[in-house]
């Protein structure tokens, strides 16, 4: 039995021989012991490691205007040959807003939302069936 070195209490499982796994933390920690640089302007957890040794926010956070991470959801129609993977929120990196749109950044493509002026209402993505 051997204990990740991050947290001292959660033990590495055999598939593992570097961290525990469980804790986001040790993940965090490990990569940073590695030379990542942290890039989390806005305090928040990071949620993306990159090949170029960044932590992020989320994947795109790495862009020259990003503000935030917002979350994308699907909701049109459910369509035939579509997968599971089709329907999961996306988390896309703000770049934009004046308030009646918003451009986000999602795996380096841009996507452009009319917002609600009713508060509480979502946003809807131009051309689209997502809601940011």
């Amino acid at each position: 039995m051997t204990i990740c070195k991050y947290c001292n209490v959660n033990e590495i499982p055999e598939h593992s021989n570097w961290t525990c796994c469980d804790e986001h933390a040790c993940v965090v920690k490990m990569h940073e012991e590695d030379g990542y640089t942290r890039q989390c302007p806005n305090g928040l957890e990071p949620r993306c490691f990159t090949a170029s040794g960044l932590i992020l926010e989320c994947e795109d956070a790495d862009h020259p205007d990003y503000l935030f991470p917002v979350e994308v959801e699907y909701v049109g129609k459910r369509e035939e040959g579509m997968s599971e993977w089709d329907y999961m929120n996306e988390l896309h990196a703000l770049v934009y807003t004046n308030h009646c749109i918003a451009v986000t950044c999602y795996e380096t493509c841009y996507s452009a939302w009319m917002l609600s002026p009713f508060r509480g209402e979502k946003g809807l993505c131009m051309g689209g069936h997502k809601r940011i």
